[in-house]
């Protein structure tokens, strides 16, 4: 009997060792594994990389993909555009209030709530209201959602919409009411079958929401949009609530359905915000502020002149798009996405990105190793 402890002992010491072995290879960034996977993994990669206006890294960059919260540059220029025009202004105020009827609990990793603590930390909210340049910082560099979905009412979603065409995107999905979205499996429920609780009939949403064409699905969330900017926007959300009937399943149908473009666009967006000249001094004056975050940290104060960036992800998702310029003025425009990826590939890629950017900006060795990794897949 001894014998048979001390020997679950071991095992059980060998198991824990496994495990944390297998932490620890995920947790610890690798920019090769980035490289690997972006060669091994065509249909879940992609990658487009201008240095100085010569393309160093172009991997299936014409292959659309689900931006995330990527997406929200787009909304960033588009206030930038307005307030150049005088049809908004950075410092008018808006009632916190007003941005809640947008915010759904637990579903963007904290953003809101930890964008709205570092408002108070920095008394930044006067007499329960905050300024819009800073509810759009709140959107690029805490990647609120309800901020996200609060600009998409205030600038207009036609407007950002035509945006995308005035930047010459060819190959980028409309942008719709993400946020609202997450409430389709209960207009769904609501409008067909009765108690979203119900195994059954939670299954029949579900293939409900598989059938609906991508035309359907945004003309849903735009309705819901609607609801949630109206007076009665409590009592929906209180009757909606996501909490009671939501599971990975609706998870990953809100990842598939999300717009999508490609690494090529981003990142010649990237560029564009990066040259200092493709918009004009008026709209650059609104823009950077809001998307130079990176800037506001010393250590970057000591080796670039100017540096922005948007990430986005999901459970499935993870989408990057940056810019730099360093004090010797070299030009660096990334655009980087992954899709449908596992929890594990998902970890490790969060885990190693930041050390894949920093390669990228710092080393050419390793831009080099990015340029023959294109070669080798043209």
């Amino acid at each position: 009997m001894t014998l048979v402890l001390k020997i679950l002992g071991i095992a059980v010491i060998i198991f824990l060792v496994i495990i944390w072995g297998i932490r620890r290879w995920i947790y610890t960034p690798s920019t090769d594994y980035v490289l690997k996977f972006l060669e091994e993994n065509k249909e879940k990669s992609s990658l487009y990389l201008i240095q100085n206006g010569e393309v160093i890294g172009d991997i299936r960059s014409d292959q659309n993909m689900p931006l995330a919260s990527t997406v929200k540059t787009i909304i960033a220029i588009e206030y930038a555009e307005q307030a150049a025009e005088g049809l908004v202004t950075s410092n008018e105020t808006v009632q916190i209030s007003v941005l809640e009827k947008f915010y759904v609990p637990n579903t963007d990793g904290g953003a809101h709530n930890a964008w709205l603590e570092r408002m108070k930390e920095l008394d930044l909210i006067q007499n329960d209201t905050v300024r819009l340049e800073e509810i759009v910082k709140g959107m690029i560099q805490f990647s609120s959602n309800a901020n996200t979905e609060f600009l998409m009412m205030r600038l207009g979603l036609d407007q950002i919409n035509e945006l995308i065409k005035k930047l010459g995107l060819d190959n980028h999905e409309e942008i719709y009411p993400f946020v609202s979205s997450l409430y389709i499996p209960y207009e769904v429920k609501s409008n067909n079958y009765g108690k979203i609780t119900s195994k059954q009939e939670h299954q029949l949403v579900k293939e409900t929401l598989k059938d609906l064409s991508s035309v359907e699905w945004k003309e849903l969330a735009n309705q819901i949009h609607k609801k949630l900017k109206s007076n009665g926007a409590s009592i929906y959300k209180q009757k909606a609530d996501p909490s009671t009937w939501h599971d990975s399943d609706f998870d990953r149908m809100f990842s598939e359905r999300f717009s999508t473009s490609t690494t090529y666009n981003y990142a010649r967006i990237m560029e564009k915000i990066n040259s200092r000249e493709y918009f004009s001094s008026e709209v650059q004056e609104h823009l950077h502020p809001v998307m130079e975050g990176l800037m506001e940290n010393p250590a970057n104060q000591q080796w670039l002149k100017h540096a922005g960036q948007k990430g986005g992800s999901t459970l499935y998702i993870l989408t990057k798009a940056l810019y730099a310029t360093d004090k010797n003025g070299n030009q660096t425009a990334l655009a980087i996405f992954f899709n449908q990826l596992n929890t594990y590939e998902s970890i490790k890629l969060s885990s190693s990105l930041n050390e894949f950017e920093l390669s990228v900006l710092r080393d050419s060795q390793f831009r080099d190793r990015i340029k023959s990794l294109t070669n080798n897949h043209e």
